[in-house]
């Protein structure tokens, strides 16, 4: 199973048309016998007090083991553990990550993600890494931050067996395919940027056999659109509000939808029509006349390269920084429809604080609460795709 946690604070929304609240037919999921519960996590004041907020942030989901990211900074950056034997051990190596851009993919029973760590000699060097559900790390490619290369890299899934990721070095840029089956890196595209033509490949994302990219052209954003071949088929002017505030942080393609995130952590979902490029936006339920009010959990999505099955979730009013939790909803948009329905979420009979939402790229995904916003301890629990959507198609519009 393949689900995990991003470390970035809760995207917020721009999203769907309008339509209006739903009648539930079943008017609670209760996680206590609908769910699987996974783990707990509690808040540790002396981690707090040295920078960090849990010992633990949710990282990787596999079959029978769960990967957390390890933010005390005398044991190695991961913890792998066993679900069945309820046993823990670290995994990494003895340099701690001091920058990443917390973008990743999962491919069978393993994490991809990338890093920067400070070595023996004082050096930053930016990694690429590996890291397996039997507790292996790898270490699949080192760049060193001396020649002007960034600490961000945006992941995606490229195939069955590779994934994409974009990063630079001084005035070049690059889409680099990692092979996990034959362990070979290969280029997919480079560009440099020059005095007269400041040209950067941005962000890149995978749907259905066609690789989107995400270019900026002298301050002017573009979308690209080429073939497995590499052969570019279309290309559109993208003339995004969003970047108009902040630069962009996130681009993820599924089923025609585009979504962007800029370094606010402001959302726009856009929808794919042959050559036009439609914004969706959402006033749609009643007495939310802010875009705080939604928030939209796209976690996961990197990893989606083929037709996604699953469904989009978020929440309203349910933002950490807001600590408002205004109905305790879940709601989901179905990609076929195009419509968005919600259910309450309940444990034992009690309505807890949704603290977040994660996917896979089947659609099971996993879903953090707590007793409220106060409260020391993180409960995850995992729902099934096919469970969620039994749910959704019976409520009535």
């Amino acid at each position: 199973m393949k689900i995990f946690k991003i470390t970035i604070v809760f995207f917020v929304l721009i999203f769907l048309l309008s339509c209006q609240a739903v009648q539930d037919t079943r008017e609670v999921i209760d996680l206590t016998n609908d769910a699987e519960f996974l783990y707990k996590t509690v808040y540790d004041e002396s981690l707090y007090s040295s920078g960090y907020f849990m010992p633990e942030d949710m990282a990787a989901v596999f079959e029978n083991e769960i990967l957390f990211y390890n933010y005390n900074p005398a044991q190695k950056g991961f913890t792998l553990y066993n679900k069945k034997n309820n046993t823990k051990r670290e995994v990494g190596d003895e340099y701690k990550c001091v920058v990443s851009s917390a973008s990743y993919v999962i491919i069978d029973e393993a994490y991809y993600t990338s890093e920067v760590v400070v070595n023996n000699v004082g050096n930053e060097i930016l990694r690429v890494i590996e890291v397996t559900s039997n507790g292996e790390f790898n270490v699949l490619k080192e760049y060193s931050r001396a020649k002007e290369v960034s600490p961000f890299v945006y992941f995606c899934r490229y195939d069955e067996t590779k994934f994409m990721y974009t990063h630079s070095a001084g005035e070049k840029t690059y889409i680099e395919v990692y092979d996990v089956k034959s362990k070979t890196f290969s280029n997919f595209m480079m560009l440099e940027a020059t005095e007269k033509d400041k040209k950067y490949l941005e962000r890149v994302s995978v749907s259905d056999d066609k690789i989107y990219v995400v270019v900026c052209e002298n301050n002017q954003y573009y979308l690209e659109i080429y073939n497995r071949d590499k052969i570019l088929t279309q290309k559109m002017i993208l003339d995004l509000p969003l970047f108009d505030i902040s630069a962009m942080l996130r681009f993820n393609v599924v089923n025609n939808y585009l979504f962007f995130t800029n370094w606010n952590s402001e959302q726009a979902v856009y929808r794919l029509d042959k050559d036009e490029i439609i914004a969706i936006n959402i006033d749609y339920l009643e007495n939310v006349d802010k875009i705080t009010d939604l928030t939209l959990y796209p976690y996961g999505l990197s990893s989606v390269y083929e037709e996604y099955t699953g469904l989009l979730y978020c929440t309203r009013d349910n933002h950490p920084s807001t600590g408002k939790n205004m109905d305790n909803r879940l709601y989901a948009l179905n990609f076929d429809t195009g419509k968005i329905k919600s259910i309450g979420i309940e444990k034992s009979g009690n309505i807890p604080y949704l603290g977040g939402v994660i996917c896979d790229e089947d659609g099971n995904i996993l879903i953090m609460v707590k007793e409220n916003k106060e409260s020391e301890e993180n409960e995850w629990y995992l729902l099934s795709n096919e469970f969620l959507k039994e749910v959704f198609n019976s409520i009535e519009n």
